[in-house]
């Protein structure tokens, strides 16, 4: 009731809240709450999702530090309610108005009958009230958790029937992947096929092409060795005959001027001959390159041994050789026109180091939920802070039934009280009781004082009695002795043995 506890345990006792204090089990959690009742305090540990029930906030083995005992029985209110009468009558001849309200404030008093009564109505009051506001927490945690339960078990359905879509795809994407990797192989077998025939075929355009070539350059270099030796005898025959006219008498030199025109007709008549050669086996704009050529050919030809020349030129195998590792620029423009650069091929193809197969994504994509899943499920589920906010956690809290076994497990504080009260402490007993295993019973001090002496007794007796070292100083030990009837005397000894003297006399006759 407000910050009031009533408890009755054979007597009836109140406490008050303490002012101005925090509830032990509550320390933490909330703050002080001024002139705060316990409902107060009640619903700061039902908002901080701590505390549901009035009795764990204020639990029994806290009362005596979140309470004051208050006194309520007529010993303790007797004397007080005294000194209130003797109050009233000083004040009443004094200030007739106090004296008034005293005297209204002891007809109420008075008006509410037994006190007990009054209380104990309260107490049922509150009780009611308690149990009605408990049985409503718990009916609302009892359609929680199965509003809970519902829900759970409705998003297992929503996984299972899930699973069964995601799997069901999977295995028609696999068999899809498949399918189209079978295609793209045996389309990468066939570009496979192509390319090695058209490598083949291009190996032997070059073999057809390396003989074609061999055999005009053996044909042109027969033809050159040819025309070379008929120049040869022709520029022989003009140089005797220059030399024939350079040796002409001075008369015959006049007619040099003639002779000059008649070459020069001679030479034009050549020249155009010449030309007319040559054009048939050298185009007209490489003409001059090939004549400006000549001589540098002769100086690199015919003035150089053959060693010279097998250094600065290649043999016809290795001619073929070279030849047989390139390609012809149409077929090479051709390749080349067929196939990408790096560049192109990066802004139109993925990296595979930078992308992931299909298959891959599948499987990937196959691990997840749509958004919209997501944020459903998210949506009928609580964070844990409202969670914890309305449930208690497992290992913070107990079971109804784990409570009344630990409840059935414990005694009142009173009881304990009194139980406690009507035995001695450890240190009690001991400074009144000796322990068992460090004393005897009656009977066994009895029976063990019988299998004793008196000290006197055992002084006279020890008196009497010699100890082992005054005996064997005074007697022999029957073992190393003999009696006196197993022993010879003198006269039986001289009688029954020779004397040294008759030993000795016998000894020297012998």
């Amino acid at each position: 009731m407000g910050d009031m506890v009533l408890k009755y345990n054979g007597q009836l006792k109140a406490f008050k809240l303490k002012p101005n204090h925090v509830p032990v089990s509550l320390e933490g959690i909330t703050g002080v709450i001024q002139n705060a009742t316990c409902q107060d305090y009640l619903i700061a540990g039902q908002e901080h999702g701590s505390h549901y029930h009035i009795e764990e906030i204020f639990a029994t083995h806290n009362r005596h530090l979140d309470f004051d005992e208050l006194e309520i029985g007529a010993s303790s209110w007797q004397p007080k309610l005294d000194a209130l009468q003797e109050q009233i009558d000083a004040l009443d001849s004094t200030y007739a108005q106090d004296a008034e309200v005293v005297a209204a404030f002891a007809e109420q008093i008075a008006a509410s009958g037994d006190v007990f009564a009054l209380v104990t109505n309260k107490v049922a009051v509150e009780t009611t009230r308690a149990t009605q506001a408990e049985q409503a927490v718990q009916d609302d945690v009892d359609s929680v958790e199965a509003a809970a339960l519902a829900d759970r078990q409705a998003v297992r359905d929503e996984f299972i029937a899930a699973d069964v879509v995601v799997n069901n795809a999977l295995v028609a994407e696999a068999s899809r992947a498949q399918q189209a990797e079978g295609l793209i192989q045996a389309d990468v077998d066939a570009n496979e096929s192509a390319a090695t025939a058209d490598r083949q075929d291009i190996r032997a355009d070059f073999a057809a092409g390396d003989v074609t070539v061999n055999d005009a350059l053996v044909a042109e270099a027969a033809l050159a060795r040819a025309n070379e030796g008929t120049n040869a005898i022709a520029i022989a025959a003009e140089k005797s005959r220059i030399d024939v006219i350079v040796n002409l008498s001075p008369e015959s030199l006049n007619n040099f001027a003639a002779i000059e025109n008649a070459y020069q007709a001679a030479d034009g008549v050549v020249s155009s001959a010449l030309s007319s050669i040559i054009t048939t086996k050298v185009a007209a704009g490489d003409l001059d390159t090939l004549v400006a050529a000549v001589d540098e050919v002769e100086a690199n030809t015919l003035k150089r041994s053959n060693a010279d020349n097998d250094t600065r030129y290649y043999q016809k195998s290795e001619v073929d050789t070279a030849v047989g590792t390139r390609v012809l620029q149409t077929d090479f423009d051709t390749a080349i026109a067929a196939r990408q650069t790096t560049a192109v091929q990066e802004s139109t193809y993925r990296k595979i180091a930078d992308s992931y197969l299909k298959s891959e994504v599948d499987t990937a994509v196959g691990t997840r939920v749509l958004q919209t899943d997501f944020d459903t499920a998210i949506g009928a589920r609580q964070t844990t802070a409202v969670q914890e906010a309305t449930y208690r956690k497992i290992n913070d809290s107990y079971l109804k039934s784990e409570v009344d076994s630990a409840v059935g497990l414990r005694v009142l504080q009173t009881a304990f009280d009194t139980a406690i009260g009507d035995r001695q402490t450890t240190a009690v007993q001991e400074a009144t009781y000796r322990k068992i295993d460090d004393s005897y019973t009656k009977a066994e001090t009895d029976a063990a004082d019988s299998l004793r002496v008196l000290q006197t007794a055992f002084d006279s007796a020890i008196g009497d009695r010699q100890t082992t070292a005054v005996q064997e100083a005074t007697y022999r030990k029957i073992a190393d002795s003999y009696t006196k009837a197993e022993t010879y005397t003198q006269t039986e000894a001289d009688a029954a043995f020779y004397g040294r003297t008759h030993v000795d006399t016998q000894l020297a006759t012998k």
